[in-house]
């Protein structure tokens, strides 16, 4: 009985081991799948590449449209900023966070 516990506990370890092994992999191909898939204004490298934060987003958009932030989002590689204008209309601009692009 103590030799087919040992056996046991062997043979679990070594799945343990070839499931750990095999996960980088698989995770890179679904990264790879995920950047195929999605739009690459929404690819996860280019977070790094900030050279506008969202409070210098925020005063680029206050600055051109003269009006009231309500909301700002980071969606990565871009800020979403809702904004009041002056005519009392709600206005959703998106700025480049690299580029400080507004659109």
């Amino acid at each position: 009985m103590f030799a087919s516990t040992r056996y046991i506990s062997r043979l679990i370890l070594l799945v343990a081991v070839s499931v750990s092994l095999g996960t980088p992999a698989l995770a890179d191909r679904g990264r790879e799948r995920w950047r195929d898939v999605m739009p690459e204004s929404y690819a996860p490298h280019q977070v790094d590449e900030r050279r506008v934060s969202i409070d210098e987003a925020i005063d680029i958009v206050v600055r051109r449209t003269g009006g009231r932030v309500l909301e700002a989002r980071d969606r990565g590689a871009h800020y979403r900023i809702k904004v009041l204008t002056r005519d009392k209309e709600v206005m959703i601009v998106h700025v480049n966070a690299r580029t400080g692009e507004m659109r």
